[in-house]
């Protein structure tokens, strides 16, 4: 009885989100795919390669982006930066710390802390809910804050979520709102708000194979440019990295 129960408030929530969702088929207007990128406070280049870690989930986890980051990098910062991955398939805001991602991670001493999670967040079967999210993002946030006093924390906003997949996440485009509010408001030290750049793609052109997990290549392109721009002039220096995504 009770597992009728949850597949009928599962399918009456799929059904919703459906309805919310239908809206959006239309697509964006142009003036709506405007990154709202949040850019920090400069901080100085440090003299010696630059420490860059990487905390969310599989689009993190194994991914081409983060080597060709520090590929696109390294002539901008004079040296090559080291990138320490801290990303886990399935990873959320509510669990991450049961990784055992986090210890490890500020062990590096990063100078810079890119943040994603909310495409975990925002799962209707598992996620914590946006409130929840958000709240537990800040706490995130400020742990940081106080373990690293000299990093930048920087939330990304990433790829959006279609078919059954993007169904069981109608309120993703909500999270990653959360995260651009949060940097705007001082919980974070910026956003790259990578999501409207990939709406800015033709939808053939987005690479959302399974619906969630962009082909690999289209993710480099998409994110490699203008988060290599983003985090060189965080600390005063200028990148024209090659890439397809909208910088």
């Amino acid at each position: 009885m009770i597992a009728k129960l949850a597949a009928a408030a599962l399918a009456a929530a799929l059904a919703a989100g459906a309805l919310w969702a239908l809206p959006l088929l239309r697509g964006p207007a142009p003036a709506e795919l405007a990154p709202r990128d949040v850019p920090p406070d400069p901080h100085p280049l440090p003299d010696r390669p630059l420490r860059i870690a990487v905390l969310g989930t599989s689009l993190s986890h194994n991914e081409v982006w983060t080597i060709r980051l520090g590929e696109a990098l390294s002539p901008c910062l004079g040296s090559d930066p080291e990138i320490h991955v801290a990303a886990f398939p399935g990873a959320d805001i509510a669990s991450i710390r049961d990784t055992g991602l986090i210890g490890p991670m500020v062990a590096t001493d990063p100078d810079i802390v890119l943040i994603e999670f909310a495409v975990n967040d925002a799962d209707l079967r598992d996620g914590p809910g946006r409130a929840e999210a958000d709240r537990l993002t800040r706490a995130l946030l400020a742990e940081l804050g106080g373990a690293l006093p000299g990093a930048l924390r920087v939330e990304m906003t990433m790829s959006p979520a279609t078919g059954l997949r993007g169904l069981l996440r109608p309120w993703l485009e909500g999270h990653y709102a959360d995260a651009v509010a949060r940097a705007g408001a001082g919980a974070s030290d910026g956003a790259v708000d990578l999501y409207r750049r990939w709406l800015a793609l033709p939808r053939g052109s987005r690479g959302l194979g399974d619906g969630l997990h962009p082909d690999p290549e289209v993710t480099a392109a998409v994110i490699v440019s203008p988060l290599a721009g983003y985090i060189a002039a965080a600390f005063g220096r200028t990148c024209s990295a090659r890439g397809s995504g909208n910088s």
